[in-house]
């Protein structure tokens, strides 16, 4: 019997979005209630939405497809990267932070998935598969990371 990968895609997260948000927010009231001349608050808070509308049009969906080896794949337009995950990836209840290498590249490129970026059932299948990982001798450190219960 052949064991079917598992292929997830992780869309945005509004928990990302309302922490970008509320953080810009933040810098923009900060800006403007500091004592530096107008011209150069105008300044800033123009770099803060500048920063605001470039973290917005990053936000893009993610699909993986985790194979029952260990391997991972990541689809880039319609093309499969293989991928090798990082000993410093996290598995927590709400949050999985995915850390990976892909292949031919030598940036490490880095994901958090809160919970509301998939449905219930696959951020669970992801959290298990993560774990299993570990647990198989691939090279990851998540054993032992969030063992609370799902």
């Amino acid at each position: 019997m052949k064991v079917q990968s598992l292929i997830l895609t992780i869309k945005p997260s509004r928990i990302v979005l309302a922490i970008v948000l509320g953080i810009h927010v933040l810098a923009v009231v900060a800006v403007t209630v500091t004592g530096l001349g107008v011209a150069v608050r105008v300044v800033l808070i123009v770099m803060v939405v500048a920063s605001a509308l470039f973290n917005l049009r990053r936000r893009n969906n993610l699909t993986l497809r985790c194979h029952a080896g260990g391997g991972l794949d990541i689809k880039e337009g319609e093309e499969w990267v293989a991928a090798m995950l990082q000993q410093d990836s996290l598995v927590w209840p709400g949050l999985v932070v995915l850390r990976y290498r892909m292949e031919g590249r030598r940036r490490v490129a880095a994901r958090a998935i809160f919970h509301d970026s998939l449905d219930q059932e696959d951020f669970r299948r992801l959290k298990v598969w993560l774990r299993w990982a570990a647990h198989h001798g691939l090279d990851m450190n998540l054993a032992g990371r969030g063992r609370q219960s799902d």
